[in-house]
């Protein structure tokens, strides 16, 4: 009653070799593992006989209706390389007679373009084919459909499996669906309704979760009816439109939804009677909301687990807004994914136990103690930026323009018996990282020239007079004399500074009645202060440190 014809795998066979045909009965033949492109086009001995062709892990890319035994029960063209089916040959499948297929691991291609092959899914969706699907039939994987790149708005359809229960087909689909106002095939709705118009909708995780999306350059005003699916939950996703009000009366889906994004909308106001009683995420991020009342807080506290977005909006912080404060602080309780975000738009409120108002007075506290600090150590924070040119422009001390034609940045006067201080102020100020330009009169006066010409002229062309009061400098009557002239320069140029540095054994009562008022009225620098060279440098005109190679 049955001959089958059975081919050695390992022969890679290119092309269906002449067959026998049998005296009685049907005939199949076992073609699988082979290397076959295509199907016989011209008669072959036997091939037309045939009730069952196995072709399953071959190279077919195309398949016609003349290529097709006319009498097949069974067909297997599992794990070929065909993306399409012709009308023909779909015609040829729908036969009334009907036919077993196996149709799984091919590239299957879903597009609008392909409607006649989406429909002949659809056919099977719904069992209104004559085939005969049994379990043995069936694999994990049925259908592999993937898009062409050029048609970038639509999705590609992965169809998981085929299950059976009590004698009815079901199809659990993966993704779905092309775009509108493409019509597809597919039906995600228990009542068979098609997805919102200008929304796509997708079917994820094995049909767990259908998503809705819906195209943000529309600016909607207000949710259309969507589509309540045949298994899983649903996203709605409604961001970026300009939607002033959730529905107050029954939409269709609306209150199956799982998650609600509504992020960068209108929203004013909120009431329980507009959320879905089973969400587990709302997006609620960058409307105009500034409260929630207690019922809606009481319903996010009764959904265990329920995820939250909430920054963005203008909140109120007020006493009568306590119980929003209060929900927003408990940290541990509410999984709200943007609280660091919160901020508020106004604060008015003076309840001690108020959990927001303890978090601003702390706060407040804190920022005053920062800034005290800043203030006692004001000097050395500025000098320590200064040294390592952070804010910079921000802390330099502007030279004024007149100061820009002066030759030299500062007039060093000292006494001659303390020539040998001079080799540490050139190797910091003159060779440090600011590169310092010095005058003295060991090296920069003319010989022959005029000694108190040298120190007026010294003087005037220095934008800083560094006076090195020691002992010797006091005994010295030139010394004397660079140092008044010193203080009566500076008391005519409000732009030229006097550095007097005092060093260790000078004592301040035992000077003359004009110098002891001097230093008595004006700051001075210490030789031993352990941040004398830092104080000076920073005394110093600011120019910019030396990069360092």
């Amino acid at each position: 009653q049955r001959l089958i014809i059975e081919c050695e795998q390992d022969l890679q066979l290119t092309q269906i070799p002449e067959l026998v045909i049998p005296i009685m009965g049907k005939t199949a033949l076992h073609m699988n593992n082979q290397n076959i492109a295509e199907l016989p086009n011209t008669p072959l001995y036997g091939y037309h006989n045939l009730s069952e062709l196995h072709l399953a892990n071959n190279q077919l890319t195309q398949l016609a209706v003349a290529q097709l035994p006319p009498n097949l029960t069974y067909l297997d063209i599992s794990n070929n390389n065909l993306s399409t089916l012709d009308q023909s040959v779909l015609n040829y499948f729908s036969n009334p007679a009907g036919i077993r297929l196996k149709l799984a691991g091919n590239p299957w291609i879903c597009t609008c373009d392909n409607e006649a092959f989406l429909l002949f899914i659809h056919m099977v969706y719904n069992k209104r084919s004559t085939f005969d699907v049994k379990s043995e039939t069936l694999e994990s994987q049925l259908f592999q459909l993937q898009e062409l790149q050029r048609y970038k708005k639509l999705r590609q359809i992965l169809l998981r499996e085929y299950i059976i229960y009590d004698n009815i087909l079901k199809l659990r689909i993966s993704a779905i669906v092309c775009m509108q106002p493409c019509k597809c095939a597919f039906i995600v709705d228990i009542n068979k309704k098609h997805c919102p118009n200008n929304c796509k909708c997708e079917v994820l995780e094995c049909g767990e979760r259908l998503i809705i999306e819906c195209e943000q350059d529309l600016q909607l005003t207000q949710i259309p009816e969507l589509v309540i699916p045949i298994m899983g939950k649903t996203a709605l996703h409604m961001n970026n439109q300009n939607i002033a009000e959730l529905p107050n009366t029954p939409l269709y889906g609306y209150h199956n939804l799982s998650e609600l994004h509504l992020a960068n909308n209108q929203l004013t106001h909120l009431t329980v009677a507009q959320l879905p009683p089973n969400l587990t995420y709302l997006d609620l991020s960058n409307n105009n909301l500034s409260t929630l009342d207690q019922s809606v807080l009481n319903y996010f506290s009764n959904r265990a687990g329920i995820r939250l977005k909430l920054a963005g909006n203008p909140w109120i912080c007020t006493c009568d807004n306590e119980a929003f404060l209060l929900f927003v602080s408990e940290v541990d309780k509410y999984n709200i994914e943007d609280r660091q975000n919160i901020t508020c738009d106004r604060i008015v409120c003076g309840l001690l136990n108020n959990n927001y108002f303890i978090f601003c007075v702390g706060s407040a506290v804190v920022i005053v103690i920062v800034i005290g600090l800043y203030l006692y150590y004001k000097k050395s924070i500025i000098m320590w930026l200064y040294e390592r040119n952070i804010f910079i422009n921000f802390i330099n001390r502007l030279e004024p323009e007149s100061s820009n034609i002066k030759k030299f940045d500062a007039f060093l006067a000292f006494s001659h018996g303390n020539i040998d201080l001079i080799e540490e102020y050139v190797e910091k100020l003159e060779n440090g990282p600011r590169e310092f330009k010095l005058c003295f009169y060991q090296r920069d006066w003319v010989i022959g020239a005029s000694i108190p010409q040298c120190i007026l002229d010294s003087i005037d062309e220095s934008k800083r007079v560094i006076i090195l009061l020691t002992e010797d400098f006091l005994k010295s009557t030139w010394g004397l004399f660079e140092l008044r002239t010193a203080i009566r320069a500076t008391n005519s140029d409000e732009d030229k500074r006097l550095i007097v540095i005092l060093y260790p054994g000078v004592e301040i009562d035992a000077l003359d009645s004009e110098l002891r008022i001097f230093l008595k009225f004006n700051t001075y620098l210490a030789r031993d202060d352990p941040y004398f060279w830092r104080k000076l440098i920073y005394a110093m005109p600011h120019k910019p440190r030396r990069q360092q190679i």
